[in-house]
């Protein structure tokens, strides 16, 4: 007796065989992508901006190259990554209950990660090679939307509290209260102390504050 083969699939069946299937969040990728910017972390931080390569961080995590490609086609896109992520452990929103108490946090914490040793010359490398590539407008958005998109949320709940103005934006208060930190870091290379987080956190307020 002949066996009889697999039913032939309907529409459905072929279009649902057809659509990619979802990658799930978490799981081995995101322990994946955790042990590459742990790795290229240690590099720039340690060895510099020049040091780093795809193969190297492939090698520090014990990772194929391909999958640091696959993730970051570009070394500028693989420091962007690096920079986001070590950002993130240092830079946490502040919800202290009041504008001052949260800008003055979130000042302290940027001076702080900026101050830590490595990060400063990393960040201004980065700035410098982007600058140079065909994409740096691009990048430069990148870079700069990555380092405070979380900080709207802040902004949001003092206007809600009354302590900022209904018509403040939230790019533009994050801007002013970490642009000239962020011009000391890259311009003119004047200290990142406490007088400059008291200076920028009152400027913001006086320009913001209701």
């Amino acid at each position: 007796m002949t066996k009889a083969g697999p039913a032939p699939l309907d529409d459905k069946q072929r279009a649902d065989a057809k659509r990619p299937t979802q990658r799930r969040s978490g799981g081995r990728t995101a322990k994946v992508s955790q042990a590459l910017l742990t790795a290229a972390a240690q590099i720039l931080l340690e060895q510099g901006y020049e040091a780093l390569g795809h193969r190297q961080v492939a090698i520090a995590a014990g990772i194929a190259d391909s999958t640091v490609y696959r993730r970051w086609p570009s070394k500028h896109l693989l420091v962007l990554a690096t920079v986001e992520h070590l950002a993130s452990q240092a830079i946490q929103i502040p919800d202290l209950g009041s504008a001052q108490a949260d800008l003055d946090a979130l000042a302290g914490q940027l001076i702080g990660y900026l101050s830590t040793p490595g990060v400063g010359r990393m960040i201004a490398a980065l700035i410098t090679a982007i600058s140079q590539t065909d994409e740096a407008s691009s990048l430069k958005q990148l870079f700069w939307s990555g380092r405070f998109a979380g900080a709207a949320v802040l902004v949001e709940r003092a206007k809600v509290r009354g302590e900022m103005r209904a018509d403040a934006d939230a790019t533009e208060v994050i801007e002013t209260m970490a642009g000239p930190i962020y011009m000391r870091l890259l311009v003119t290379g004047a200290a990142l102390d406490e007088a400059l987080r008291v200076r920028v956190v009152k400027q913001t307020l006086r320009i913001y504050g209701v």
